[in-house]
């Protein structure tokens, strides 16, 4: 009995070792961590002010207080941005005054609608009129296309519009800043 109760009391011993060994295993990991992290918010906070375009208070701005990226020869801003300005040139036809337009369809499942089609349609006034809430209304034009294109039975194929309808995803401030020009 003896040799039972010394062996089941050496038992409860090594387990009790292993869980201190354990607990002090978790102390000294977290310890690291805050250790690393210190190191890494010192050496951040070393960058020269404005070098890396963070707050230049002294103190890191994480996560942009890093080096900034290689320019690889280029100089900045030494060339004019070139911008897609294919909308907000005209101004807004008054309410009720634009007339249903129908969007030129692509040239095949791979293809893009015809260039002088699609130059025509962006030239005619604009149609819809913009609205507060999503145009839910208007069917998507090329729903009898995408099936096709799919190859399996599309129950839903959208509307002309791509917000979600609904208050949540209107205009913010429409009232104040209505729309102008397109």
């Amino acid at each position: 009995m003896n040799n039972i109760h010394k062996y089941g009391s050496d038992t409860k011993r090594w387990r009790l070792q292993t869980s201190t060994q354990k607990r002090n295993a978790f102390q000294l990991t977290d310890v690291l961590t805050s250790l690393a992290v210190a190191v890494a918010l010192s050496l951040c906070s070393q960058s020269p002010a404005g070098a890396a375009g963070g707050g230049g208070g002294g103190g890191p701005n994480i996560p942009t207080d890093l080096s900034p990226s290689p320019l690889f020869g280029a100089t900045q801003f030494s060339q004019q941005m070139l911008r897609f300005e294919e909308f907000g040139l005209q101004p807004l036809p008054a309410p009720g005054t634009a007339t249903a337009k129908t969007l030129p369809t692509p040239n095949g499942c791979d293809g893009r609608p015809n260039i002088s089609a699609m130059d025509t349609f962006l030239s005619d006034p604009l149609w819809p009129e913009p609205t507060e809430q999503s145009n839910v209304n208007s069917a998507n034009p090329w729903a009898s296309f995408i099936q096709p294109c799919v190859g399996l039975p599309v129950s839903f194929t959208g509307v002309l519009e791509g917000r979600a309808p609904g208050t949540s995803f209107a205009h913010q401030r429409w009232g104040e800043f209505p729309p102008q020009r397109w």
